[in-house]
């Protein structure tokens, strides 16, 4: 009985003790997971000044400002995207590789706070819509007014409320983003990384995908077609070039001619019209 009463004692304090070590795992799990507006906002900025560094070809500032970014936000797939090209063109392939599919895992939680980042933008712009279009008919029923005091600029701010009317209804005219598949070019930097390890037949995996969302991406139909050049797999790059071909997507000259060069197109037999057998 002794023993049983000590178990029951030891419970008693365990769980409140179990709770309290949990609770701030929770609370920062919480945390993590809502990100708002405003810290969405200072991660895009760090974002944006890490391309400007990456076109620069100021590879350390990039990352530097890619790993700001993060973060704010961890979910920032287009900065881990644009982390495994730093890697790329650093020649750290296997920890570029690891980004790049890290931005692809992340994506539908990257788009879908975007797509909300959007609606509520366009909600507050319909509420400045609104109040502009109240403001306009103020100013024009004072216009009308044959017994109102001189009030200056009254037409001058009725054409710069027109005007901004206009550009609100432009912006709020294009249609909702719908960012349902992978970016093409997340799958482009997989596929480079993946070719940089030798690991080809995934590179043309990724390559694939790249097209297949995106039936335009000139950078991995070139790609694509110079990895089937070297694996000397010629079925498979003369229906890639074909396509490309009936897409209209450029092909570099020189990897097409060596490409038709190795896996010319098989020559179709001569349709001859039979000649009619004489007659003596």
């Amino acid at each position: 009985m002794g023993q049983r009463i000590a178990s029951q004692r030891f419970y008693s304090w365990f769980f409140p003790l179990t709770l309290f070590m949990l609770l701030p795992l929770a609370f920062l799990s919480g945390k993590e997971k809502s990100v708002s507006q405003e810290a969405f906002s200072r991660s895009q900025i760090s974002f944006d000044k890490a391309v400007v560094d990456f076109q620069k070809r100021d590879f350390n500032k990039a990352l530097k400002g890619l790993k700001e970014c993060l973060k704010i936000v961890s979910f920032h797939s287009d900065a881990l995207n644009l982390q495994a090209q730093v890697h790329y063109l650093r020649g750290e392939y296997t920890q570029g590789l690891e980004r790049a599919r890290m931005a692809q895992e992340l994506y539908p939680r990257f788009a879908g706070f975007k797509i909300n980042q959007e609606r509520v933008r366009r909600e507050n712009l319909r509420k400045v819509q609104e109040s502009l279009e109240v403001r306009q008919n103020d100013v024009l029923t004072l216009i009308r007014n044959p017994n109102r005091c001189y009030v200056p600029n009254l037409q001058a701010e009725i054409d710069s409320i027109q005007a901004e009317l206009r550009r609100i209804t432009e912006d709020l005219g294009r249609p909702m983003p719908t960012e349902d598949k992978v970016p093409a070019d997340y799958f482009y930097t997989e596929g480079n990384l993946l070719f940089k390890l030798n690991r080809r037949n995934e590179s043309a995996d990724a390559y694939g995908k790249a097209i297949a969302n995106d039936n335009r991406h000139e950078k991995s139909y070139n790609n694509l077609i110079n990895l089937l050049y070297l694996e000397g797999r010629c079925g498979d790059l003369l229906r890639v070039l074909a396509e490309a071909d009936a897409l209209q997507v450029p092909v570099n000259r020189l990897l097409r001619e060596a490409a038709l060069k190795r896996c010319p197109p098989p020559t179709e037999p001569s349709r001859e019209a039979p000649s009619e057998e004489k007659r003596p």
